[in-house]
């Protein structure tokens, strides 16, 4: 069962813990495994928003509950353009990629990958890896970017280096938000000077992203994308646990 532990002290009440408890003449504490098992019974799952996109705006729309992590972990595109596809693998923050099952890149041990997304995020008509990545600044602090990362004369590179971010990066989408036939960068970021998250929707204007849109600031996690039907758009969903003002 569950006890209730509550902090009351000259001005009031100042806390409430729920406590898991095992029941019988003689109450005790829960071990913490049937504890977070009951807990998980008796909480409420977090919830999806979700957002339809046109040319310059976004709107809020209801989305089903998907328990899916917004976190990259292995995916396959044709980054040579040979028509195989090559297998790309995201393992503590380090992106690899094979060809016939070769290793045949690595990324950097300087780099951190948090996520990446499997695309065309610069619309020149090839298949490129979207990355947020932390790395080291010129005072050693770690610092957030987004790359591109393509295959080109025959070799790994990175197409583009963005510039340090002001709201480091957490997670990444790409996808045509509002069906011209060109993807947009989808980030879940971590503004400054707080605990929020906010999801942003970036588009590539040739030789950068420019932001088109933000929703409010709140604790979200778990950034994805939603395949629209019969005609319908792609719509982006983030788990969200509370609002944050």
């Amino acid at each position: 069962g569950l006890a209730l532990r509550i902090f009351v002290d000259q001005e009031g009440l100042r806390a409430v813990q729920a406590l898991s408890v095992e029941t019988g003449p003689r109450p005790r504490l829960a071990s913490l495994q049937a504890g977070a098992e009951l807990l998980a019974r008796v909480s409420p799952p977090p919830r999806r928003i979700g957002y339809v996109c046109e040319a310059q705006d976004c709107r809020s729309i209801t989305v089903p509950w998907e328990e899916r992590s917004g976190i990259f972990w292995a995916g396959q595109i044709d980054l040579t353009g040979d028509g195989v596809l090559e297998t790309v693998r995201r393992t503590a923050q380090v992106v690899s990629i094979y060809q016939d099952g070769e290793l045949v890149w690595r990324s950097p041990p300087e780099w951190k990958v948090l996520d990446l997304a499997l695309g065309d995020p610069n619309d020149d008509g090839r298949a490129e890896l979207m990355l947020a990545l932390d790395k080291p600044g010129p005072n050693g602090k770690p610092t957030s970017h987004p790359f591109i990362l393509g295959y080109r004369g025959g070799t790994y590179r990175v197409l583009w280096g963005g510039s340090a971010v002001s709201d480091p990066l957490l997670e990444v989408e790409l996808g045509d938000l509002d069906g011209d036939a060109v993807q947009e960068l989808i980030v879940l970021e971590k503004p400054q000077g707080g605990a929020a998250q906010t999801v942003s929707v970036w588009r590539w204007h040739g030789w950068g992203f420019s932001r088109l849109w933000r929703n409010p600031k709140g604790s979200y996690r778990d950034l994805i994308l939603l395949s629209g039907e019969k005609g319908e758009l792609s719509r982006i969903s983030v788990a969200v646990q509370e609002e944050i003002e």
